[in-house]
C-alpha cells in the first residue's frame, strides 16, 4: 500500500486507481507550470491521480539534463509536497537503457488493473514535425502503440489556435489518432518553460511565481544552473 505522505511511488499497482494521468519530461527544473498542467488535466478528465515521470535520457536527444537524477527527483518531491493525488515515479531514471514512452506505458500497464485507463499528457509542440525530432511524436518509437496504450491529451498555450493544426503533417497520423488529437486539446495560460527558468537563474533573476520557495531554496543551496 502506498504511503500517501510520500510522493515517490514504488509501483503503479499501489495507486489502486482507475484513471491515471502521466506527465513526463526532464523537469530541469520542475516548476509551477508543471503543477498547473497536472492539476488542469486531472480535473478536466476526472483522473484519480497524476504521476510525474522524470526522464533519464531522451534517446533522440544528444544532451541530457543539467541537474542530476537525484537532484531532479528531490526538486520534484519539493514541488508536489502537500499536493493531493500528484505523485512521482523514478521508473525511467532507474533504467539503464535509453527510455522510450512506449516501454514506459507497457511497464505501467503490466502493473495496473486491466480496466484502468492511462492518460498521457503531452504538449502541442509534440505534434509538429520539427528539426529537433526528439519533441516530435511521429518519430517516437512505436508511435501507433502509444495511442493504443493510453488516451492522449495535448496541452496548448492560450494563444494556440486550433487552425494551427493545419501545419501538422496529417499523413503521419491515422484517422483515429487524428480524431483523438483534435478532441483532446487543453488550452492553458502557461508560464515560462524550464529552459526560460534556467536562463533566468543563469542571470541571477528568479522569475516570480514560477518556482515554489522550497524548490528555489534547493536550487540556491546546490548552486544549480549557474554558468
Amino acid at each position: 500500500m502506498i504511503d500517501f505522505n510520500r510522493a515517490l511511488i514504488k509501483s503503479f499497482a499501489d495507486l489502486r486507481a482507475n484513471k491515471i494521468g502521466l506527465l513526463g519530461g526532464t523537469f530541469d527544473p520542475p516548476h509551477n507550470g508543471h503543477l498547473q498542467v497536472a492539476q488542469e488535466v486531472k480535473n478536466r478528465y476526472q483522473l484519480d491521480c497524476v504521476v510525474l515521470i522524470p526522464a533519464k535520457r531522451n534517446p533522440l536527444k544528444e544532451s541530457g539534463p543539467v541537474a542530476s537524477d537525484a537532484e531532479r527527483l528531490k526538486m520534484l518531491e519539493l514541488l508536489v509536497s502537500g499536493e493531493e493525488n500528484i505523485f512521482i515515479s523514478n521508473m525511467e531514471i532507474a533504467r539503464t537503457e535509453p527510455s522510450y514512452t512506449c516501454l514506459t506505458l507497457q511497464e505501467i500497464k503490466a502493473q495496473i488493473s486491466p480496466t484502468a485507463e492511462l492518460h498521457l499528457i503531452l504538449g502541442t509542440d509534440n505534434l509538429f514535425d520539427q528539426k529537433d525530432k526528439h519533441t516530435s511524436l511521429p518519430y517516437w518509437k512505436n508511435k501507433s502503440e502509444i495511442f493504443q496504450l493510453a488516451h492522449l491529451s495535448f496541452v496548448a498555450r492560450d494563444d494556440f489556435k486550433k487552425e494551427e493544426l493545419a501545419k501538422v503533417n496529417r499523413s503521419q497520423y491515422s484517422d483515429l489518432e487524428w480524431q483523438e488529437i483534435e478532441a483532446n486539446l487543453v488550452p492553458l495560460n502557461l508560464p515560462m518553460s524550464a529552459t526560460q527558468v534556467r536562463e533566468g537563474i543563469y542571470q541571477a533573476d528568479f522569475p516570480k511565481g514560477i518556482l515554489p520557495d522550497k524548490v528555489r531554496d534547493y536550487i540556491l543551496s546546490r548552486q544549480l544552473y549557474r554558468k
